[in-house]
C-alpha cells in the first residue's frame, strides 16, 4: 500500500514503536494518543508529532491531509466508534485507506476456555466485535470495508490456555519467528477461512456511493 509519498495518522500510538518503523517508509508520521506519559515519551524520545486525541489532529490538519489512517487495537476502547469513525472523513484523503484491527469476538478459544475468556474481557474494552458488527461500524460511520480474519497465536498458545488455563508467559509463541511449522499454517488457514480467528483486520475506504 506505500509507494513512499504517504502522510499517515496512527490513533492510539501508545509509545510510537509503529511511527517509528514505519517514518522511512512513508512522508510523515503523526499520532493521536490520550495518555500523558505516552504523549511524553513519543514527543522528547522518538521526536515525532503525537495529538491529544483525535480531534486536536483535526484542529491542526487540513482536509484530506492523509493518505493512511491506521486504528491498532483501538477501536474496542471508544465509547463512540462510529463517531470517530466519521469524524476522520474530512481529514483522510477521498482515495485514501483507513486500516483497523480489532479483537475478534468469534474467537474460537473462548467458547473452549473459560479462562482464556475471563483473560479477554478487559474492563478497558467499551465495545467488542465480530465481522458482522465491525462491517455494521464501518457502514454506519460512511466506509466500505474489506474484513479478514488474523491468527497472531500458535496453537501452542491455544494448548496452553487449555490444559494450563494461562498465556505463555515465558516463550511466547506471537513473538517466535519460527512457529508457523504446518500445523500451525494448517490451525491459521482454518481460523482465517471461518474468522474465528484471535484477530480481525480491516481495509476500507469512503464510500462514495
Amino acid at each position: 500500500y506505500l509507494s513512499g509519498d504517504e502522510n499517515v495518522l496512527d490513533i492510539g500510538t501508545g509509545m510510537g514503536h509503529f511511527l517509528e518503523q514505519l517514518d522511512p517508509y512513508v512522508n510523515e508520521v503523526v499520532g493521536t494518543e490520550i495518555n500523558e506519559t505516552r504523549i511524553s515519551f513519543v514527543r522528547s524520545k522518538l521526536e515525532y508529532s503525537v495529538y491529544e486525541g483525535t480531534y486536536e489532529v483535526l484542529d491542526n490538519f487540513e482536509e484530506c491531509h492523509f493518505d493512511i489512517v491506521t486504528m491498532f487495537h483501538t477501536l474496542e476502547h471508544l465509547t463512540n466508534p462510529v463517531e470517530q469513525l466519521q469524524s476522520i472523513h474530512s481529514i483522510l484523503d477521498d482515495d485514501g485507506r483507513l486500516f483497523v484491527e480489532v479483537p475478534n469476538h468469534d474467537d474460537y478459544l473462548l467458547n473452549f476456555s473459560s479462562a482464556y475468556a475471563d483473560f479477554y474481557y478487559q474492563n478497558a474494552h467499551s465495545y467488542y466485535f465480530n465481522p458482522e458488527s465491525l462491517n455494521l461500524v464501518f457502514v454506519l460511520a460512511g466506509y466500505q470495508s474489506d474484513i479478514t480474519g488474523e491468527q497472531r497465536y500458535s496453537i501452542r498458545n491455544a494448548l496452553h490456555w487449555l490444559f494450563e488455563g494461562e498465556p505463555e508467559i515465558d516463550q511466547p509463541s506471537r513473538y517466535r519467528n519460527s512457529w508457523k511449522d504446518p500445523v500451525d499454517e494448517l490451525y491459521e488457514t482454518i481460523l482465517t477461512r471461518m474468522k474465528r480467528s484471535d484477530t480481525l483486520w480491516a481495509v476500507c475506504q469512503s464510500d462514495k456511493s
